[in-house]
């Protein structure tokens, strides 16, 4: 019977200590799955930050590029008034000249001829022919290089315009992009606060 009770009391032993054993492990899990979770966490969250450094520093020179091209815009646009405004002048010079032209009737060679009474007189009108009929091939060349220097500046702020429009949308993505990861980043960092 001291065998058996020996036997019993060692089995009994072996059980609690089997137990004892077993029972260890799975006291320590909700410990060690908290800190594999913050473990994780601690990750994300290191992660998340990564990404939003990248993506803020994206967002800040594209912010500088827009503010940049704003201010090509701006550039662009006082050119174009004053290539307008040039235009215009010129444009005035033009029709003021093609209105004495009108007016006067058109001096050809034979009218500066009977014209004149004495050589230098014919010297004169044909000289003046000739530097009015220059100066009104100066002022068409004027008016168009005026205009294709304007047309050339409203292109110009087209594209710009696109180039701001593209940069505007481009903002706003990342913007969002970083509202979104820091949003996720709190959300995190809220829920492993709340457990703790």
């Amino acid at each position: 019977m001291a065998r058996r009770g020996t036997a019993l009391i060692l089995s009994v032993i072996m059980v609690a200590a089997f137990l004892l054993v077993a029972c260890v492990p799975l006291c320590a899990d909700p410990v060690q799955d908290k800190r594999s979770q913050l473990e994780q966490i601690k990750n994300e969250v290191q992660k998340i930050d990564a990404r939003l450094e990248a993506v803020t520093e994206q967002y800040n020179t594209t912010n500088l590029r827009v503010q940049q091209t704003k201010a090509g815009i701006a550039g662009v646009e006082r050119k174009l008034a004053g290539l307008n405004a040039t235009l215009q002048a010129r444009r005035d010079i033009l029709g003021q000249r093609i209105r004495e032209l009108y007016k006067a009737g058109n001096a050809d060679i034979l009218e500066v001829l009977t014209e004149s009474s004495t050589v230098d007189d014919l010297y004169v009108n044909v000289d003046r022919a000739r530097r009015i009929s220059g100066n009104d091939v100066e002022v068409i060349i004027s008016v168009i290089s005026a205009r294709e220097e304007a047309e050339a500046a409203r292109s110009e702020l087209e594209a710009k315009k696109a180039e701001l429009d593209r940069a505007m949308a481009e903002l706003a993505a990342q913007k969002s992009q970083i509202e979104s990861e820091l949003q996720r980043r709190n959300n995190l960092v809220a829920g492993e606060e709340a457990e703790i």
